[in-house]
């Protein structure tokens, strides 16, 4: 039986519908003619029927909103547009409020209070007993009161957080995305979108990845391509990644997978039978659309993890966002905190060479910032990469792994995952100038993130989990759910959803499209550009005035001051 799951459809007019079992698209080859055949009225079908519906409650596909909820569409975009097209007149930018500020007691008894009229309150209370909806007028009153009582993020003395006024671009993008309301898990549902999100995170992965490098090690001597990769991890300089709801999402998602990195590796270490290509023999087994085969087996493997002898250690710094501490309580694994230089908040390589020598084989995670919340510290990719390698090399020179030629030992080295927090400062890699000077090495990390909504002007949110190690989020995070990723169906090898945590996904991936197909990288950078000059001259400023000091060496996109 295949079911097809319908979701909210106004209920004016509702009919139950049946599919012909003849329609729909039924193909194992990418490149098969597909027919859907036209919904047509009929017989309920029963639950042996080829095709059933699993939703007791659908509408005509001619069904259309009706006069008022339209006029509420129309008036809601006309706020949008009203609040974006305005411009700030002088006056405001020096007397205008960021927002109308109301206490919280206030706010309730403004806005919420259950004892105003029904149409003029946000409370649900008033709403549960009555049988009429409001007038167009009297709902968009309250939508209208939702955007007055906010704050003006687009307002220029908004400077509170590290986001600010959203692009016109890029809302438009977002707005067309809403409109069409599905979810990016696979290529049925979303076949735009998908191959979108394909698109983005290619020319994402070139940039910040590009064809690899040899980079310098502290000692004078150039590192080479096996120093910097394991031979049975050579990539194609691809890349995979994905959008996620947030930076504090990526984070964990890079923890997780670095994670599983490892144990994949001491797996391979230890010659067991459930090695990393147990995924793939599943996927090609009879029973890959057996649901109970695949959860069995997850829990299989889940139980070999958790019998590692060597608990693991995931190394941040004082500087790190506290997502990392959240993400190793999710992961059960200890979080080891390496000192930072005073002035700087940059990570003390000398301190982390300190720690690796403590901790050992346990440790499996380096998480670096590019960008840290206050003081804008970019922690230096490059020299913490080689202090890894060097980390590597030792443990193989006293024995710690001695067996087999070189190859085998590359092969079976701890290789520690280095990932790079960008959520705030990784738009950087878009202006040559300042990737050069602040994500030097960036090329070499296992994973990066960045969040286009905080500098970049995308709407909330936007962040993007890079990696380019190819094919691991799938090993990582599949279960190959055989209701939503059969890979027998047309276009299953382009679904993106088994590579991600979440089952559901937004269509996020628009918006940095947006902004990088009409202002081109090489605008964006500009962009970049503009706010470090900007900055600079707001440093210059502060240091002319006696009654302000600099709080910390400032930092291209942070200034710190009393």
């Amino acid at each position: 039986m295949i079911g097809v799951g319908v979701g909210y459809r106004l209920p004016r007019k509702s009919k139950i519908k049946r599919l012909r079992s003849g329609g729909g698209t039924l193909a194992n080859d990418d490149d098969a003619t597909t027919t859907t055949t036209p919904i047509d009225d009929g017989p309920v079908p029963s639950s042996n029927s080829p095709l059933s519906v699993t939703s007791s409650l659908t509408s005509s596909s001619s069904s259309q909103p009706d006069d008022d909820t339209r006029q509420i569409l129309s008036g809601a975009l006309s706020l949008l547009l009203q609040k974006r097209q305005t411009p700030t007149p002088p006056s405001q930018k020096q007397t205008g409020a960021v927002v109308n500020y109301l206490s919280p007691r206030s706010l309730l008894a403004t806005l919420f209070s259950p004892t105003s009229p029904r149409y003029r309150t946000l409370s649900l209370s008033s709403s549960s007993s009555s049988s009429s909806p409001p007038t167009p007028s009297q709902f968009l009153h309250l939508l209208q009161q939702l955007q007055h009582y906010s704050v003006d993020t687009s307002h220029p003395y908004f400077f509170n957080q590290l986001f600010g006024a959203c692009d016109d671009v890029a809302l438009a993008a977002e707005i067309i995305a809403l409109s069409v309301n599905t979810s990016a898990y696979t290529f049925e549902t979303a076949p735009v979108f998908t191959l979108l999100e394909r698109e983005v995170v290619k020319e994402m992965c070139k940039l910040v990845f590009g064809n690899g490098s040899t980079g310098g090690d502290d000692d004078g001597r150039a590192l080479t391509a096996a120093d910097e990769r394991d031979d049975d991890e050579k990539e194609d300089g691809r890349g995979e990644g994905l959008f996620t709801p947030g930076g504090s999402f990526s984070n964990l998602m890079a923890m997780n997978v670095a994670r599983y990195a490892h144990r994949e590796r001491r797996r391979q270490q230890q010659r067991q039978p459930h090695c990393a290509d147990t995924a793939d023999d599943e996927r090609a087994s009879p029973d890959s659309n057996n649901l109970t085969s695949n959860t069995r087996l997850a829990f299989k493997k889940l139980d070999d993890e958790r019998a590692s002898p060597t608990p693991l250690v995931a190394l941040v710094t004082e500087e790190s966002h506290y997502s990392f501490l959240k993400a190793s309580r999710v992961l059960d694994v200890r979080l080891v905190t390496v000192p930072v230089v005073p002035r700087t908040g940059v990570i003390d390589v000398n301190a982390l060479e300190r720690v690796l020598s403590e901790e050992g084989d346990g440790v499996f995670f380096i998480g670096l910032t590019s960008g840290s919340t206050v003081r804008g510290s970019f922690d230096p990719v490059r020299n913490v990469i080689n202090a890894a390698r060097r980390f590597d090399r030792s443990r193989r020179r006293h024995g710690d792994v001695n067996d087999g030629n070189d190859k085998q030992r590359r092969k079976r080295r701890n290789h520690i995952w280095i990932h790079v927090d960008g959520a705030w400062g990784g738009s950087a890699i878009f202006s040559p100038l300042q990737r050069k000077t602040l994500l030097d090495g960036i090329d070499l990390a296992d994973s990066f993130t960045f969040n286009p909504h905080k500098m970049l002007g995308c709407p909330q949110q936007t962040s993007l989990f890079l990696t380019r190690h190819t094919g691991v989020l799938s090993r990582c995070h599949s279960t190959k759910a055989p209701y939503l990723f059969s890979p027998l169906k047309n276009g299953a090898s382009f679904d993106l959803g088994d590579d991600a945590l979440t089952c559901g996904r937004r269509t996020d991936c628009v918006k940095l499209w947006a902004i990088m197909k009409y202002y081109g990288c090489g605008g964006l950078g500009q962009l970049v550009e503009s706010k470090v000059n900007i900055l600079g001259r707001f440093v210059e400023v502060l240091r002319r005035r006696r009654d302000f000091v600099l709080a910390c060496p400032p930092w291209p996109f942070n200034v710190n001051f009393y």
